[in-house]
C-alpha cells in the first residue's frame, strides 16, 4: 500500500505562494480574505483554524465573521457588506451552513470576483476553462493526482458525492477522458461499484464506513470525507484506513485523514485568493 501524504506538496505549494505574496505586496496589494462560518460543526472548526494558520504564515490578513444561528437573510447581509469593502478580495462561507439556511441561494450574492471556493454559479459555469477558479476540495484533488503521477486518463472512476461543488465539478473535469461513475452518498450500491474501479473518489462525511474490502488491490481511493469519530474522538475520513494494513496482496494507493486532501484544500483557499487578485487587476 502507498499512502499519499499531502505534506511535501503542500510545502512546495506554499514557497510558490509566498513568492507571489510578496510581488503583489511590492505593488501594494495586500491580500485580505473573509471566512464566514454560521455553525458549530467540528470538522468545520478545524478547517477554518487550518485555513487561518495557512493565511498567518503566508501573510494574507483574514477575518473570522461568526455568525452562529444566523439565517439567510443575515447570511447574505455580511456577503454584501464584503463585497462592498475594497480592502477584502476574497468572501468564504465555511460549509456546512446551519440548519436555519435551507436554501443554497446565498451562493449568487458571493460577487464572483471575490468568490474564493467557486460558490457562484457564473464561477462554478466555468470550471473546465483554462485559469478558472475550481472549488478547492476539486483543486487539491487534482493537485495531488497531478503531483504523485496518477494516470487519470482512460481510467474507470467513481465520485461518491452529488453536491455541485465536489461531486459534479469533479465530474464535469474528469469526464472529458474517463468513464465516470457518480453516485450519491446514500446509494445501496455503494459497495458494488467500487469493485471494479481505478479510482474512488469518496466525500460521504461518515468516518471509516468503506472498509478495504470493497475496493480491488490496485484502486486508487481518494478520501475527501471528513468527519468527527465520536469513539476515537479525532477526525476521521470515509475509509477505514486501518482494515487496509491488514489487507493481502494490497498495492492500493490511498489518502489519509487527516493529512491527505485536507491541507491542499486548505492551500487552494490562499491560491485561490491570489488567483482571483490577479484576475481582476488584468480586467481592471
Amino acid at each position: 500500500m502507498k499512502i499519499l501524504y499531502s505534506k511535501p506538496l503542500k510545502q512546495l505549494l506554499l514557497t510558490n505562494l509566498k513568492q507571489k505574496i510578496k510581488l503583489l505586496v511590492k505593488k501594494g496589494i495586500k491580500p485580505c480574505l473573509t471566512i464566514i462560518t454560521t455553525s458549530d460543526d467540528y470538522a468545520s472548526k478545524v478547517f477554518i483554524n487550518q485555513k487561518k494558520k495557512i493565511c498567518d504564515l503566508l501573510g494574507i490578513k483574514i477575518f473570522i465573521k461568526n455568525l452562529k444561528n444566523a439565517n439567510q437573510i443575515a447570511l447574505v447581509k455580511e456577503i454584501k457588506k464584503n463585497n462592498h469593502d475594497e480592502h477584502v478580495h476574497g468572501i468564504l462561507v465555511q460549509l456546512p451552513t446551519n440548519k436555519k439556511i435551507v436554501s443554497l441561494s446565498w451562493t449568487k450574492y458571493i460577487l464572483p470576483a471575490k468568490d474564493v471556493d467557486c460558490f457562484h454559479p457564473s464561477n462554478l459555469a466555468k470550471i473546465t476553462k483554462k485559469k478558472a477558479i475550481r472549488p478547492c476540495v476539486v483543486e487539491g484533488t487534482l493537485q495531488l493526482l497531478k503531483y504523485y503521477k496518477i494516470t487519470i486518463k482512460n481510467k474507470n472512476i467513481l465520485i461518491i458525492n452529488k453536491d455541485k461543488w465536489i461531486g459534479f465539478a469533479l465530474k464535469r473535469i474528469l469526464e472529458t477522458y474517463n468513464n465516470v461513475t457518480i453516485v450519491s452518498k446514500n446509494d445501496p450500491n455503494i459497495s458494488k461499484l467500487c469493485k471494479n474501479k481505478d479510482i474512488v473518489i469518496s466525500a460521504i462525511g461518515k468516518p471509516n464506513i468503506l472498509s478495504s474490502k470493497i475496493f480491488s488491490n490496485n484502486c486508487v481511493i481518494i478520501d475527501i470525507g471528513t468527519s468527527y469519530n465520536g469513539k476515537s474522538k479525532k477526525i476521521a475520513g470515509d475509509v477505514d484506513f486501518n482494515s487496509f494494513l491488514l489487507k493481502k496482496n494490497n498495492k492500493n494507493q490511498i489518502t489519509p485523514v487527516p493529512g491527505g486532501i485536507g491541507p491542499l484544500t486548505t492551500v487552494a483557499v490562499a491560491s485561490n485568493l491570489i488567483q482571483l487578485i490577479k484576475l481582476n487587476s488584468l480586467s481592471n
